[in-house]
């Protein structure tokens, strides 16, 4: 039986594993054995003293992007987009309610993000539109991420699907209340 430890990590930390997790064959647990270049096979059975930094004793630090185990990663991550730079979390929002709306109120998450592409169009900047180390396009990466957040708000439907995005009535009203208040701009 696998003794397993429970951590607490900040959002920054859970990017990171979100970006590194492969679909269908990973856990928290493996994306950070893989990550620290621990043996997958081996699952440590005694306890481990989590530090300050959330990984192990080894480090009392922060872990840097470039550092793995302590030395130098083989493929340093690429810089962090600095502010201004991409659009911020909240910028998705109205896009997805749209796309949704559009989509009949659900559609797979694939469809929603064809849909916010166009909606968005020139609002994507050079570096949204880059890709990340996992191979995600960074736009679509953070439209997904903004995804949970509007999950959280009763936006989006918390009961939905893998895979599927459903609009909450409350999701529906603010979609098409900003399409009222835009159409009544334009006049």
């Amino acid at each position: 039986m696998k003794t397993m430890k429970t951590i607490e990590i900040d959002a920054a930390v859970y990017e990171t594993l979100l970006r590194n997790i492969r679909s269908f064959e990973d856990n928290p647990n493996t994306v950070l054995r893989r990550i620290l270049r621990l043996d997958t096979d081996r699952v440590e059975r005694h306890d481990t003293t989590i530090g300050q930094s959330g990984i192990s004793n080894e480090f009392d630090s922060p872990l840097e992007p470039s550092l793995v185990n302590g030395q130098k990663a083989d493929n340093p991550r690429r810089s962090r987009a600095r502010s201004g730079e991409i659009l911020g979390m909240d910028e998705y929002h109205l896009p997805i309610m749209r796309a949704l709306d559009r989509l009949g109120g659900q559609a797979s998450s694939r469809q929603v993000l064809e849909v916010v592409e166009t909606l968005m169009g020139d609002a994507l900047t050079g570096k949204d539109l880059e890709k990340q180390e996992s191979g995600e396009i960074r736009w679509r990466y953070r439209a997904q991420m903004s995804r949970l957040a509007m999950v959280k708000g009763g936006l989006l439907d918390s009961e939905a699907p893998h895979g599927t995005w459903i609009l909450t009535e409350k999701g529906r009203k603010r979609a098409r209340q900003n399409d009222a208040i835009k159409e009544e701009s334009e006049l």
